[in-house]
């Protein structure tokens, strides 16, 4: 179960497999694939969790307030829920006891998870910040690219305009943050949506960003749909 006023967006792979994408709040979602759930980055200020699918796997960037937190997390847990995180995560979590699998990614890193009828992969990749480096220094957290079938879907983390963007030119959908100082810059994403040139792109984690400016800025980027998700 769900609530009824969750924006939701739906991919379809090429396999016929429907990818549904709800956005909560901030850097909180889910993904359902078939009836497969995965939770992103679960924070109680931002919803209630106990009234959203409980997770056959949970992904978390990092250990800030506003992207972990545990009452969250065991609200969508089940003994079943596999969780992927960075290290620094996984310390928060044995605090929990809890005695889920536990996957601990480094940047660069991979791993499979079954999904039954999909192919479904999930890499670690960098998420950082150039300019504010007292935030998220490089090498501590970790954004996830998650393929399902051939589709490409590039969960970010806290991060600014990161070179290492240039190097993912065949991603799909993108979601990218826009709230400095802790993550970008209008101008910054304008130029991480033109390194990347995803199919779509959401910018998520706004604060108080005047959407309006940036809608404007990306309006002249040639190939990517611009979809906003009130994140």
């Amino acid at each position: 179960m769900k609530p009824t006023n969750l924006k939701t967006d739906e991919f379809t792979t090429s396999k016929g497999n429907i990818v549904k994408v709800n956005f909560i709040k901030h850097a909180s979602l889910f993904f359902e694939i078939n009836n497969y759930v995965i939770h992103v980055d679960p924070v109680s200020e931002f919803a209630d969790f106990s009234v959203f699918p409980k997770a056959d796997l949970i992904l978390l960037t990092h250990d800030h307030y506003d992207h972990y937190d545990a009452n969250a997390v065991k609200a969508v847990l089940t003994e079943k829920t596999a969780v992927v995180c960075s290290a620094e995560v996984e310390t928060a979590l044995k605090a929990l006891d809890i005695t889920n699998s536990v996957n601990v990614l480094k940047n660069g890193e991979t791993t499979e998870i079954s999904i039954p009828a999909v192919e479904f992969s999930i890499l670690a990749v960098p998420a950082y910040n150039t300019t504010q480096t007292q935030f998220h220094p490089k090498g501590r957290d970790n954004g996830y690219v998650l393929t399902i079938d051939d589709i490409k879907f590039y969960i970010p983390g806290d991060c600014e305009d990161m070179p290492e963007l240039a190097e993912h030119q065949d991603y799909d959908v993108v979601f990218l943050p826009v709230n400095q100082p802790y993550t970008m810059t209008i101008d910054q994403c304008v130029n991480a949506v033109q390194m990347m040139q995803p199919k779509v792109f959401y910018p998520i984690h706004c604060g108080d960003t005047d959407m309006n400016v940036l809608m404007d800025r990306l309006k002249d980027i040639t190939g990517t749909e611009v979809r906003l998700c009130d994140m």
